[in-house]
């Protein structure tokens, strides 16, 4: 796979999609460093997250490659502190009908509010709600995409919010006899 370079032209929701080679802080990890990488900063529900030097690689067979393409999205649409993604991708696993899916992004120090929120003052929590509230206000402000869905019009994952024909909820209605 060769990498896709990174411009205006280049469309958000490609897959797979790499960063170009000049924008890396290295080589990106192969699946065999990635699988074997002992610096594990979270592992839930087929999904693995773990540090390769200034990488943060996420995948599993439950990683959604739609939160790279959100997180590529808001970095191009608002000043939101979201990590560089350098890498989507999927690769297929064997004897699963699903493949392992990877984001590889930029790797951002700090903790997080999980593990901090318990031990911070009054003052430090509120500073940081004032930081989140602008965040959603620059997410409000970004212009209107032309449809409801995930970043290049694909619908969502959640099978709460999956699109629905309104001609079977007719349907439905009008041969109910109860």
């Amino acid at each position: 796979m060769s990498p896709a370079k990174l411009s205006t032209e280049t469309r958000i929701d490609m897959v797979p999609f790499f960063a170009d080679a000049a924008l890396l802080p290295g080589p990106l990890p192969s699946t065999e460093a990635i699988a074997s990488c002992e610096d594990v900063l979270k592992e839930y529900l087929g999904r693995r997250i773990v540090r390769i030097g200034e990488l943060v690689v996420k995948y599993g067979t439950w990683v959604s490659l739609n939160e790279g393409h959100t997180m590529r999205f808001i970095k191009q649409h608002s000043a939101i502190p979201v990590p560089e993604v350098y890498a989507i991708y999927s690769t297929p696993k064997e004897n699963s009908h699903r493949p392992t899916n990877s984001i590889i992004m930029e790797h951002i120090p700090g903790e997080s509010l999980q593990n901090c929120w318990s031990n911070l003052d009054d003052e430090a929590k509120n500073k940081i709600t004032d930081q989140l509230r602008a965040y959603f206000i620059q997410l409000r402000q970004i212009p209107y995409q032309g449809y409801f869905g995930v970043v290049g019009k694909r619908p969502f994952e959640d099978g709460m919010l999956r699109p629905f024909d309104v001609t079977d909820i007719n349907d439905t209605a009008s041969n109910d006899t109860g």
